[in-house]
């Protein structure tokens, strides 16, 4: 790459990252404001949402027994792709989620705005970025510290390792669309309302991050994980709508793919 296109993406990245800092700055100081001026706190409206959520955790049964018989004949049928193991476990849970759903009254939640859920989700979305990245920044100096420099979380080497550009497409679109939707609904739906149901806003709020950040079995991105669950189980409770936190999600995924294939791109990650 030239030296002035190489200059050029680096000054796009560096500029696309800073304009998200201040944006996100910016849609923090709003949710702090409207905060201050909400008629109930997190933890009242948590517990309501959870207790009218139709979502119960025995729906978890189901899930977790189509996702384990699918991994078994992918094992045995399926040659050990990429392909294969997004479709065996995020696939067939989408699946399966879609038809649970069917069953249920009102299974995304019932906003008390309807047209608030995309301002609601840009906004949130954007207000839990400098605090990711603040989290993320510490976190990883201390795992160099004590000597544990972590490594590229294992979805990252797998985007960076696809050579096919079709099949590259297709790992992005799986990764932005019907990612955040299973993983949402089985977190933000199901064990967030059965864990406060059962212990409380407050355990429910950590047990459901922990699990969530857990999950993904990546040392390095844990806090910033974490952090970003908290702010999903937040917005389920203010807002009462899983779109919102399935909406932010998704922008998450998308807007971290778009940046970690740019700084691929100009050579400043292997």
């Amino acid at each position: 790459m030239p030296p002035i296109v190489h200059a050029r993406w680096v000054a796009l990245i560096l500029g696309s990252w800073a304009l998200l800092f201040v944006a996100g700055v910016g849609a923090f100081i709003h949710l702090l404001s409207q905060r201050a001026s909400a008629r109930s706190s997190w933890q009242q409206m948590l517990a309501q949402r959870a207790a009218a959520s139709p979502w119960r955790g025995r729906d978890l049964l189901p899930l977790a027994l189509l996702i384990g018989a699918a991994q078994i004949l992918r094992r045995w049928l399926a040659p050990p792709t990429l392909t294969w193991d997004l479709l065996a476990f995020h696939g067939i849970a989408f699946i399966a989620i879609i038809g649970l759903a069917a069953l249920k009254p009102a299974p995304m939640g019932r906003p008390e705005q309807r047209r608030n859920i995309i301002p609601q989700t840009v906004i949130r979305w954007l207000g839990i970025l400098p605090l990711i990245w603040l989290g993320s920044f510490i976190w990883q100096v201390t795992l160099r510290g004590i000597g544990r420099p972590p490594d590229l979380q294992m979805a990252v080497q797998l985007a960076l390792a696809i050579r096919d550009p079709w099949a590259l497409a297709g790992f992005i679109m799986f990764s932005v669309t019907i990612v955040p939707f299973v993983e949402e609904i089985i977190f933000r739906g199901i064990l967030l309302s059965a864990l406060v149901r059962r212990t409380g806003a407050w355990a429910g709020m950590l047990l459901t991050s922990l699990a969530f950040a857990a999950l993904h079995a990546d040392l390095g991105t844990f806090v910033a994980l974490f952090i970003f669950a908290v702010a999903l189980n937040l917005a389920v409770a203010r807002t009462g709508s899983l779109w919102v936190p399935i909406g932010m999600h998704m922008l998450f995924n998308a807007v971290n793919m778009a940046l970690l294939l740019a700084v691929h791109h100009v050579g400043l990650l292997s």
